[in-house]
């Protein structure tokens, strides 16, 4: 079964841990009141407003030509997948924010087209224990790392925060 919009989070966590793989994306449609609201929060916070993902955001400046009009979204699935111990799959974007919880190749795989996507997913599933340490090594991180209560009082109480690789 997939899940779908309005899924209670228990339902959902318990589809992740039962899975191999996560598939994920973040980036967000273009939306200029949306994201005025979101450029308004991201300039009080210092970890956000001086991350390179958000500069043409935070800054006023206008995306460059052939950019796509995205923004940069770390979704909480992403986080969920790694604590259920799912290999996390990411789409690359321009904006590679989910390298400031996880790093690539060791913590998840980028993938760039469907293509590239279905031969992964074909390899994961024909060799899984070629992914199990990145799996594993995501899902030791965000547990050490990402809890609630850490989440809480590094992201959000404490507004000086440089980000988890300082």
């Amino acid at each position: 079964s997939m899940v779908r919009t309005n899924t209670p989070l228990d339902k959902k966590l318990e589809l992740l841990a039962n899975t191999k793989i996560a598939i994920v994306h973040n980036a967000v449609m273009d939306s200029a009141a949306a994201n005025r609201k979101i450029v308004d929060d991201l300039k009080q916070k210092p970890i956000l407003a001086n991350s390179s993902a958000y500069v043409h955001w935070v800054k006023g400046n206008p995306l460059p030509k052939g950019i796509p009009p995205l923004m940069p979204m770390l979704k909480s699935r992403t986080i969920e997948a790694a604590m259920c111990g799912a290999l996390i799959l990411c789409l690359w974007d321009s904006f590679n924010i989910i390298e400031t919880v996880f790093t690539p190749g060791e913590e998840f795989i980028y993938w760039h087209t469907w293509d590239e996507l279905q031969k992964l997913i074909q390899d994961v599933v024909d060799h899984p224990e070629k992914y199990e340490p990145i799996a594993l090594k995501a899902h030791e991180r965000a547990m050490r790392e990402y809890t609630m209560e850490k989440w809480l009082h590094t992201y959000i109480l404490d507004p000086g925060f440089a980000g988890p690789n300082s």
